[in-house]
């Protein structure tokens, strides 16, 4: 594979001259729409199906003595599936992020064709103030559920074009932690799958269909009444239009919560403020499918919190301004649209 340097896009060579692996880039790419990964995420996403995960310290070691991105120690108990409770590790794992000149560079490189993608890279200096023990638990559940996401997508050919970025703005009372856009097309699917096939700002195709995702992490920390004007919030905007002036129609509000206490609580008062709200709900634990990953878990609905829906469920708003749930694709039809690509969801 052919190695990238800054030198051949022309760009100012350092005094020590940095070359990057195309692995290298895919990751900076991730940094920047997921914040933060562990070392687990970066194996499985972007190393495991080609080199060793000594080849991958060297990558990180690299890009992060050039300055392009920063790490942090984190207890296990802080990443997604790591309960604790085998005892504390000889050494703490870390977590990578972006940092501003490594998002730089990948404005210099010119591979984000979409400016809004650029714009909202996250990245944070690396001798900023020293991220919490709870933002980072908060985070890493963000990273973890996109992840999974992105995962399931790079394996299909459905999936034509994802969009990612967590901390997302949608308006000054909205922000999600993260929004994920979906376009399949099953009429036209790409003839391979085996790479993340990125947004590059491109109007949908009419054939295609978009699933739009408003991704909420619960940590059981806020109050119920401020979720509830949450949901208010998110009747508002899309009563004024708003989703489909930004997004060409409904965003389905996708809540994790800790346990199924919560999630009851929370879909009860989402009931109350919003009767006809499509949002769902899941655990962290039931969010994800044992062979599929987060996009193929158990979410059930806020309007009656019982029923079971497809996170690829379309949503399609009518001339009546009614918003109805169109099927889009079995998980019969996505597995056979899988392409052999090795990963661990």
């Amino acid at each position: 594979m052919r190695s990238i340097t800054p030198g051949a896009f022309g760009l100012p060579r350092p005094a020590a001259q940095l070359w990057l692996d195309p692995r290298q880039i895919e990751l900076l790419r991730l940094l920047g729409r997921l914040e933060m990964m562990s070392s687990r995420q970066i194996y499985a996403m972007v190393y495991e199906a080609s080199v060793t995960r000594r080849t991958m310290q060297r990558h990180l070691e690299q890009l992060h003595a050039d300055g392009k991105i920063w790490q942090s120690t984190v207890r296990y108990n802080a990443l997604p599936g790591n309960t604790g409770k085998r005892g504390p590790p000889h050494k703490y794992p870390y977590i990578y992020g972006l940092t501003p000149e490594g998002k730089t560079l990948l404005g210099s490189l010119g591979i984000e064709h979409d400016q809004r993608t650029l714009d909202g890279l996250r990245c944070r200096e690396p001798r900023g103030r020293r991220i919490s023990a709870p933002t980072i638990a908060h985070d890493m559940v963000v990273s973890w559920w996109c992840s999974s996401i992105l995962m399931a997508v790079k394996g299909s050919r459905l999936c034509t074009e994802v969009f990612v970025q967590s901390e997302f703005t949608i308006h000054e009372k909205q922000r999600f932690d993260a929004l994920v856009v979906l376009r399949l097309n099953p009429e036209r699917p790409r003839a391979a799958a085996g790479s993340i096939p990125w947004f590059e700002g491109r109007p949908c195709p009419p054939e295609a269909m978009e699933i739009r995702l408003g991704l909420e992490v619960d940590m059981a920390t806020e109050a119920l009444s401020i979720l509830a004007g949450k949901a208010a919030v998110t009747r508002d905007l899309h009563s004024a239009g708003l989703y489909q002036e930004l997004f060409g129609g409904p965003v389905r509000s996708v809540f994790l919560v800790p346990t199924k206490l919560r999630a009851s609580q929370i879909a009860a008062e989402w009931r109350r403020a919003w009767p006809e709200s499509w949002g769902v709900i899941a655990t962290t634990s039931s969010a994800e499918h044992a062979t599929h990953g987060t996009l193929w878990g158990d979410y059930r609905t806020m309007s009656d919190g019982t029923q079971s829906v497809s996170l690829l469920d379309e949503l399609i708003e009518g001339a009546d301004r009614r918003v109805r749930r169109r099927r889009t694709v079995t998980i019969k039809e996505w597995m056979a649209s899988l392409d052999d690509v090795s990963g661990d969801h």
